[in-house]
């Protein structure tokens, strides 16, 4: 292999596939990346064995061939170096020599051999979106997801699909994310999947914002997303995902009309004082004014008064902080509408005069 790239373009491969790469992996191989000299391009791969990315760059080749080595070493050491042309040679053995401006080097790789082949996703059914609309979805979603595999289904975002909408759910049981968008080009047959949430996580740290699109193609098992010159395959969790339609409140009793950052202030505030159980409570006084409380504590107590605009019933449910905070940073707007129903009932949070998210919080015992 010989062959000779731009600093900046390699670099910038490096970093994308990396996000694949398993760095505490027992399989040596599986902390390297694959380096692949063919047909006028680079090919970079990287695999944990659940999640595949795959990329490639423009490159002047010689000499075609291919080799694997450590991602991170290898990274660090483009990241150093001074933009311009990069020499990649692999003539013998499984050494490959590094050569640029000012700088000679040579890592230590192992044979392409024996990396893990990419799977290749049979597509059955295909459906095309807006990258930023699906990283903001992504956002404004995952994060509910469920850190455990208690529930292997809960561990993953649930993805429905059909010729008019996208819907996009995460919960962890104790609260749920709901984000709907647009589709470019809708799928043949309507698609419900279940993909990791670390795979949603991971693509949401290639895509951008922007005009472009991203396509995904679905078999049985397996979904592989399009963007760019960027491939990233990942298997599909099995099972039925819950019907948390159930959960969603048909009507509630007081609405509540705040600022995003003065009520975030205030619960960050009261927080402060909730120790272990990060518990506060939402109080509708009579005279529709909203109070943020904790209960008295060794450590004190706080009580905050927040401007709203209050409809409905006088009303009062407790919230764990810490999933409140994530909602209202998740949320995408400095106005909001939190639905409160009666005792027990979950608190619904949306951007106010905006139908297409929706974030439930399962309430504590008052």
């Amino acid at each position: 292999m010989l062959l000779t790239c731009e600093q900046k373009d390699l670099l910038a491969a490096l970093t994308t596939v990396s996000k694949a790469v398993n760095l505490n992996s027992t399989l040596p191989v599986l902390n390297n990346i694959l380096l692949k000299a063919e047909n006028k391009k680079l090919t970079f791969a990287a695999t944990n064995l659940e999640i595949a990315i795959t990329t490639s760059i423009k490159s002047e080749i010689k000499n075609e061939g291919s080799l694997t080595v450590p991602a991170r070493l290898f990274t660090n050491y483009v990241a150093l170096l001074s933009s311009g042309k990069v020499e990649l040679k692999n003539s013998e053995g499984l050494d490959l020599q590094i050569a640029a401006a000012q700088s000679k080097t040579r890592i230590k790789g192992i044979s392409a051999d024996e990396f893990p082949l990419i799977p290749q996703v049979k597509k059955e059914i295909s459906l095309t979106l807006s990258a930023g609309d699906l990283l903001e979805a992504i956002n404004q979603v995952a994060f509910a997801a469920a850190r455990d595999m208690v529930r292997p289904v809960l561990a993953g975002v649930h993805l429905r699909a059909n010729k008019k909408e996208i819907r996009l759910a995460a919960t962890d049981s104790y609260r749920l994310s709901e984000k709907i968008l647009p589709q470019v080009t809708p799928p043949e047959k309507e698609v419900s999947i279940i993909v990791p949430a670390r795979t949603v996580n991971e693509l949401a740290r290639i895509l951008e914002k922007g005009k472009e699109n991203v396509t995904l193609d679905l078999s049985a098992n397996q979904v592989l997303f399009l963007y760019k010159n960027v491939e990233l395959a990942s298997r599909l969790i099995e099972g039925s995902y819950p019907d948390y339609e159930q959960i969603i409140p048909k009507k509630h009793i007081t609405t509540i009309s705040v600022k995003n950052e003065e009520l975030s202030n205030a619960v960050k505030r009261v927080n402060l004082f909730t120790k272990d159980s990060h518990s506060v409570k939402l109080l509708i006084t009579a005279d529709k004014k909203l109070q943020i409380l904790s209960d008295a504590t060794q450590i004190g107590e706080e009580e905050a008064e927040v401007t709203a605009a209050i409809a409905g019933v006088e009303n009062a449910v407790a919230l764990n902080a810490n999933y409140l905070l994530d909602a209202l940073s998740a949320v995408g707007s400095q106005d909001l509408e939190i639905e409160l129903g009666e005792k027990m009932v979950p608190a619904v949070i949306r951007a106010a005069k905006k139908k297409d998210y929706l974030h439930l919080i399962m309430p504590l015992k008052v």
